[in-house]
């Protein structure tokens, strides 16, 4: 306090001479600016590889798939062309059993009519 009663106001800001001789700490760009870049672009690296990978082994399944596909489709196929070819064969035994049987009855008649005929 002064003789007058008020209080001194203590400058508290720096004087611009203080300001213009201090010393601000350097700019560090490596820890700002390169570090961060380097952990983005590793991470980009990563999630490249990772991409390539799974890519790459999507495409192996899709290939094997793919070729195995046809494999699958041609044995489908082929059993049901033997069933058919079985069905057939079947259906000619039973024509071939009956063709058989009619000319027994016809053999059998016709002894018959020779046995009744006498001729």
């Amino acid at each position: 306090m002064t003789a007058s009663g008020t209080q001194s106001v203590v400058d508290t800001k720096p004087s611009a001479s203080d300001f213009l001789t201090t010393q601000f700490p350097a700019f560090d760009w490596h820890q700002s600016i390169a570090n961060p870049f380097e952990k983005e672009s590793n991470r980009d690296e990563e999630f490249q590889k990772e991409l390539s990978d799974i890519l790459l082994e999507l495409m192996l399944e899709f290939h094997a798939w793919s070729s195995s596909r046809p494999i699958h489709e041609r044995d489908i196929t082929a059993m049901a062309f033997e069933k058919e070819m079985e069905i057939i064969l079947e259906t000619e035994n039973e024509q071939e059993k009956a063709r058989r049987r009619l000319n027994e009855f016809v053999d059998r008649i016709k002894m018959a009519l020779v046995a009744l005929t006498g001729l």
